[in-house]
Parts: structure tokens; sequence; C-alpha cells
């Protein structure tokens, strides 16, 4: 007789045309009104449908997890990209000063980027995790929160801990890059005794005695400056 009310017309047709999803759950395990039977999911007792209606914690973990996953993927694959780019600019570089100084600042220009994609990532991943928090605060217990707030600061100093050895690779990437520019400078050779000889007019750089002749002009450039020489004679 108690759950005799859910029983009434009216209340089925109510509960029929509601366009609100409903959740019977006013009896018993063994008890059924014609409620149950027109509700959009049936609960055996008021608790149960309350366990029905809150998600588990276990599953927003489970997608914090994966989001973490996704994002540190996507992270090696950006920075392996930008090593593979580093490569190629560095077999790529040339002996004149003007062409590595713009290759040094080429360089420079990735590095920064990369630094603002690395952060940009972290910070949408952060949002991410921030409004699934207020989600998960919102529908359930205080000590389920508790637990998933320290889930999600571990997760956060675990891409803390991402983000600074990915920056710590691409300075060793771009010290060894900077290493091996100063390695391919001509000017380093210059420093050491060498010249560089080059034709006066043409500006190509003689290597073979076979491009000179007597009388022909070249400049010859050194460590500290550059001066005009005539070939007086040859010799093989």
């Amino acid at each position: 007789e108690d759950l005799w009310a859910f029983n009434e017309e009216s209340v089925a047709r109510a509960i029929a045309a509601c366009t609100i999803p409903i959740i019977s759950g006013v009896g018993h395990e063994t008890d059924f009104t014609i409620a149950d039977f027109v509700a959009d999911l049936r609960a055996p007792t008021p608790s149960a449908a309350a366990e029905l209606l809150v998600p588990d914690a276990d599953d927003w973990l489970d997608k914090f997890i994966g989001f973490e996953v996704l994002l540190e993927e996507a992270m090696l694959r950006r920075l392996q990209q930008w090593q593979k780019h580093l490569h190629n600019l560095r077999q790529r570089l040339r002996h004149p000063r003007e062409r590595l100084e713009q290759q040094s600042q080429r360089l420079d220009n990735l590095e920064l980027r990369l630094k603002n994609h690395i952060k940009n990532l972290l910070g949408d991943y952060k949002n991410r995790i921030q409004q699934l928090q207020i989600r998960q605060q919102a529908h359930h217990p205080q000590v389920r929160l508790q637990q998933l707030n320290e889930r999600v600061a571990s997760h956060h100093l675990r891409l803390q801990n991402v983000q600074y050895r990915i920056i710590e690779r691409k300075q060793q990437a771009l010290g060894e890059a900077v290493r091996m520019l100063n390695t391919l400078n001509p000017l380093s050779t210059l420093e050491r005794g060498y010249g560089l000889i080059t034709d006066a007019q043409t500006q190509k750089v003689i290597t073979n005695s076979n491009q000179v002749k007597p009388g022909t002009s070249v400049n010859a450039r050194v460590a500290h400056g550059e001066f005009v020489c005539r070939v007086e004679s040859i010799s093989k």
C-alpha cells in the first residue's frame, strides 16, 4: 500500500511523458510498480539507483592515464621529427661563414618553436585534466575526490618531468649541432695557419695549381684579413 501511489495512471503517464531520463528505484528487491515499467531504467532499491547514476571514478582515472600515454607518444614523435630535421640541416651545411650563421639562427628558431609546441601541448592536457577534475568533484564523494586529486597531482608531476627531459635532450642536441658547426667552420682551419685561395676574378676556390698560370691574380684569405697575390711561377 505504501507504494500504491506509483501504480497510479497519472504518475505512469507523467513519467512516460517526461523528457528527462528517469531511474525508478522506489521499491525493494522483489517489489515492482507500474512506474518501474515506464521509467527509462529500473533499479531494485534507491541506493542501487544512486550507484547507477554516479559514474565510476576508476573510469575517469583510466581516461587520465590514456591521455598521458597519447601525449607522451605525440611529444616523442614530434621530437624525433625535429631531430631528423636537424640532422638534415647539418648535412646541408656549407663552409662560408654567412651560411653557417644562417643555419645557427635557424636552429635557434627551431628550438624555440619546439619549446613553445611542447608548452602548448602540456597546457592543453592540463586544461583537460582540470575539466575532468571539476566534473568528478560534482558527482563523487569527498574521499574519492581526494584520491583522484592525488592521482592527478602525480600525473602532473610526471608530465613536468617529461617536459624537463625533452628540453634537456633538445639542448644537448643543439649543443652537439653547435660543436659540429664549429668543426666545419673554415675559419677554424684558418686559425691554425692555413689560407683560403680564390681566383681574383671568378672568386672560385683554387685547390690545384692547374687552375692558375703565371700572372694570375688571386685572393689569399687568412684568419685575420685577406690580401691579393700575383702568381710568379708554378711548380707541380
